[in-house]
């Protein structure tokens, strides 16, 4: 899979959606410095994706606000040495093979900026909405692991995950190779 040329990405924040960097973000839980960050061209805590599929995230987001809620993007283009500092990192706070289940480092979809993680999120609390419990981690992170329990909790979050999975793949997206309800991928299954 090929990274994007640069001069394809555009920040989304301007065409109006919703997002941070993830590892911006979650730079002191994953105990990376701005250094690092800075190193590898990580200056702020925008969200970058290829120019494609702003369309197709802006009609996800309308179909969203329908709900009264947005999406929110995680991540969107990463690039290899943020592939690289990212798959060091948790695999040190969390062991290769947990990080594996989470990082196709292999294919690296996120390079094509053509791959984005989204969240769900309140615009009026300006909040996330949970769509799973934590202490279900990593295994929450994937489609259906809800499914098939019946408390009101755990029917909420598969009602959440559903939508999201719903909503991304009719607008051109594909969940990711590694399954999770949060991933998804604009371009056919085949070409990763």
């Amino acid at each position: 899979m090929e990274e994007t040329r640069l001069a394809d990405l555009i920040y989304t924040d301007e065409y109006g959606l919703l997002g941070s960097e993830y590892y911006w973000e979650n730079r002191g839980k994953m105990n990376i410095s701005m250094d690092e960050l800075f190193s590898i061209g990580i200056t702020d805590n925008r969200v970058r994706v290829h120019k494609d599929i702003i369309p197709a995230l802006q009609e996800v987001d309308k179909e969203f606000q329908e709900r009264e809620i947005r999406p929110y993007i995680k991540q969107g283009y990463r690039s290899p040495a943020l592939y690289e500092l990212a798959f060091r990192k948790r695999s040190e706070k969390y062991g290769e093979v947990e990080t594996d289940l989470l990082m196709n480092i292999k294919d690296k979809p996120h390079i094509t900026g053509k791959a984005v993680d989204i969240a769900l999120w309140d615009p009026i609390e300006k909040v996330e909405i949970p769509t799973r419990n934590r202490k279900d981690d990593p295994d929450s992170l994937f489609i259906d692991f809800y499914k098939n329990k019946t408390d009101s909790e755990s029917k909420r979050y598969q009602e959440m995950q559903d939508f999201i999975i719903a909503t991304m793949t009719s607008n051109g997206f594909y969940t990711g190779k590694l399954r999770e309800y949060f991933h998804f991928n604009y371009f056919p299954e085949d070409e990763y």
